[in-house]
């Protein structure tokens, strides 16, 4: 490893040209400049009176006066910033971009995911493709494209974002308007006793609203609601559900980058953990609904699905065993409910993930509600399995049938 080290003087701006690896660049309080990589002949650099401009061909990390301002034009790997009080720019980063503890910050392009925490002003985003993580933000921000699930924690200035994915808000009382678009399901937690005024518009026709007066399940596209004196305006628009929530104690701890393949099939370990209590008829119907997740996931060629699928097989079969045990038993007295435990209540995870495959039509909504009732240990009347759609034709396996 090389470094070169340099008097910093009164250089206040570092521009760096091109990194032809990854990047990282760490704040300081010392009065110099430290360039490292694997050797020198990888750095090419000019120092002016008040600015240096770099480039690596490999990977680079740099040590500059906390005070100083950057300007990245390109990187082809992953970008690691902290301690940078000074305003940064990033044009564009071929890899994952990572900061903490910056000034105002513009960031044009991320080709993989961007995380950011505390920023001391503005943040605006131009494009991600990936997912994107804000949290501790002390000015306005402005995401214009993120591609991937966005996530906003303590955010002190106004919120002007669009996602494709999923979007997690979780929102203070500062008196700031905040605009939301998302693409799949927005889950929205505000501070409790928040003066707000919230817009609802839901592509799938359901918005779940939770206060300290209660509970309630909007089944329509658009929705007003009126918190307190309705000081800040608050627009959320989903193209699938909404979770929103203003109570005491009360907020999501969700995981973004959720593996929705892995996920289904421990969820649907847990559905048949969970059912023990529950009428036999929903045990047959919810049995049903596995099969029926199971046939849909049979043609898709992706490996992570094939092992989500055996794990719905598994759960089936599980059900299977239970139904036979409860035909021994017989019915109970009460119209055929069975005694039992009360199920546990459904995690944030579990049901996001019921969410999700309604919008991605693995389920009906009425299969969903059912779902939900069946984990939640309300009886419901059984649903009858949706129409099967048409079947794809099967993509070419890859690799062994036993992977």
């Amino acid at each position: 490893m090389a470094r070169i080290q340099k008097p910093s003087n009164d250089i206040s701006g570092i521009l760096i040209e091109s990194v032809e690896g990854s990047l990282q660049i760490k704040g300081w309080g010392e009065d110099k400049i430290s360039m490292e990589a694997d050797s020198e002949d990888e750095l090419h650099y000019t120092l002016d009176d008040d600015s240096l401009t770099l480039s690596a061909d490999g990977d680079c990390l740099l040590r500059i006066p906390n005070e100083s301002s950057l300007h990245i034009e390109t990187v082809s790997g992953n970008t690691y910033i902290q301690d940078i009080e000074g305003e940064v720019h990033v044009e564009n980063v071929d890899g994952s971009l990572t900061m903490k503890n910056v000034g105002e910050t513009h960031v044009e392009n991320v080709a993989g995911n961007l995380s950011v925490r505390g920023v001391e002003g503005d943040m605006a985003i131009d494009d991600v493709a990936g997912n994107m993580t804000l949290r501790d933000v002390e000015g306005d921000v402005k995401a214009a494209d993120v591609h991937g699930n966005l996530a906003l924690r303590n955010i002190e200035g106004s919120i002007v974002a669009k996602g494709d994915g999923n979007v997690e808000l979780r929102l203070e009382d500062q008196g700031n308007d905040v605009t939301v678009e998302a693409a799949g399901n927005i889950f929205c937690s505000l501070e409790d006793g928040a003066d707000a005024e919230v817009a609802f518009e839901s592509g799938a026709q359901s918005i779940r609203i939770s206060t300290n007066k209660g509970k309630q399940l909007v089944q329509a596209s658009k929705h007003v609601l009126t918190l307190g004196d309705g000081g800040m305006d608050v627009a959320l628009n989903a193209g699938g559900y909404i979770d929103f929530r203003s109570e005491k104690g009360k907020s999501f701890v969700l995981n973004m980058d959720m593996d929705f393949s892995k996920d289904a099939g421990d969820l649907a370990e847990d559905i048949s953990e969970q059912v023990s209590s529950q009428v036999e008829a929903q045990l047959e119907s919810l049995n049903d609904q596995l099969e029926g997740l199971a046939e849909q996931l049979k043609d898709t060629g992706d490996r992570s699905v094939r092992h989500a699928q055996r794990k719905v097989a598994q759960a089936k079969r599980q059900l299977e065993r239970r139904l036979e045990h409860q035909h021994l038993r017989g019915r109970g007295a009460q119209g055929g409910i069975l005694a039992g435990r009360k199920a546990d209540p459904v995690s944030e995870k579990e049901r996001m993930l019921i969410l999700q495959m309604v919008q991605e039509k693995k389920v009906s909504v009425e299969q969903a509600e059912m779902l939900l009732n069946t984990l939640e240990g309300r009886p419901a009347a059984p649903v009858a399995p949706a129409a099967q759609a048409a079947p794809t034709p099967p993509e070419a396996p890859e690799g062994n049938e036993n992977d």
